[in-house]
């Protein structure tokens, strides 16, 4: 399922695509093999090592393969580079970030409870760690 979100990112207005593009783009840099791209739960369970891992890195990793989506569906190519999604992952405000992580999810398949992705910041990020512990210092 093709889900999109648009955001300011370096300044300007982009469009991140998360359709089939970024999923396989998403694979492939967290190591999943070929086979379990289209089985959602190896899918999702490598996901989900990754952001228990680091979630940044995950977030950074998702974003950057919604901007590729967007770029691969359209035959452009990326003028933004990994490097640049950290700096702006780096600097960014943690409500945008998963804002972003909850379209992925439901690109998905997996819908949060709406109680658990509204409100402030914070709460979203006490919605996502599904049972792992985590700082709410910034």
């Amino acid at each position: 399922m093709t889900k999109q979100i648009e955001l300011e990112i370096l300044g300007e207005r982009r469009l991140l695509v998360f359709n089939n593009y970024a999923r396989v783009e998403i694979a492939n840099n967290i190591a999943i093999e070929k086979e379990d791209v289209e089985h959602p739960s190896s899918f999702l369970e490598r996901v989900k090592q990754v952001y228990e891992h680091n979630y940044l890195l995950l977030l950074k990793m998702i974003i950057y393969a919604g901007h590729l989506g967007e770029c691969y569906r359209r035959q452009d190519k990326t003028d933004l580079t990994k490097e640049q999604i950290g700096e702006w992952v780096a600097d960014a405000d943690t409500s945008v970030l998963f804002d972003v992580f909850n379209v992925f999810l439901d690109s998905q398949g997996v819908n949060l409870p709406e109680d658990k992705v509204t409100g402030s910041g914070d709460s979203k990020k006490k919605a996502k760690p599904r049972g792992r512990k985590q700082s709410n210092s910034h």
